[in-house]
């Protein structure tokens, strides 16, 4: 009898233990699923699409931008994207493919820095992450684009993912605006709806 009874007892112990477990890896998985969930410069890249929300800078002629992740590696950090560029009053694209890879300090790839650069151009553009700005529903990204030659245009994005677009709650959302007010110069730019963008480009996906 007392055999069973330490059965039973180290058996519902178990038990316990993996409903905790379970419990616990469902909570993480749905708080690294919320819009304000913080996650690495690389894995927002890497989501399967995102979509230009906001920049500082004007773009005259660009009713919206977005791009779509092709492939990635998640050990190097690198990721091919094509991008799509819609023109104002029209119904043309532009696309244009883009390869980013974390940029090299001293021999070490930098977690937040990342570049692509364009044969066909000539030209380099570099993707900055300011620390604690990279969420799963957008981040910001200072931007540097053009060549030692011709000399680099600064700016700085809002971009968001579906996450954000998905998501009807705008309260939810707020604090994606309030990072880019914080961290963009906003005296002039550029407001994109990105959710029409990505209504428009599905016949293109």
């Amino acid at each position: 009898m007392h055999f069973w009874f330490c059965f039973l007892y180290f058996f519902a112990v178990i038990m316990c233990a993996n409903a905790e477990s379970s419990d616990k890896q469902v909570n993480e998985k749905a708080v690294r699923t919320r819009p304000r969930s913080p996650v690495t410069p690389f894995e927002f890249l890497s989501s399967p699409q995102i979509y230009l929300l906001r920049t500082n800078a004007t773009l005259p002629g660009f009713q919206c931008i977005q791009a779509r992740t092709l492939s990635k590696d998640k050990n190097s950090r690198t990721l091919f994207q094509k991008v799509y560029v819609k023109i104002t009053s029209s119904k043309k694209w532009i696309t244009i493919n883009a390869t980013y890879e974390p940029a090299l300090r001293e021999g070490r790839r930098v977690r937040r820095l990342f570049t692509s650069f364009d044969c066909g151009t000539n030209t380099t553009t570099n993707y900055a992450f300011p620390v604690s700005t990279t969420k799963r529903a957008c981040t910001i990204a200072k931007k540097e684009k053009g060549s030692s030659s011709k000399g680099f245009h600064h700016s700085c994005e809002l971009w968001v993912t579906d996450v954000y677009l998905n998501n009807t709650n705008s309260q939810e959302l707020k604090f994606c605006d309030q990072m880019f007010n914080s961290k963009c110069s906003v005296n002039s730019g550029q407001l994109f709806d990105a959710k029409s963008c990505r209504d428009l480009a599905r016949d293109l996906l």
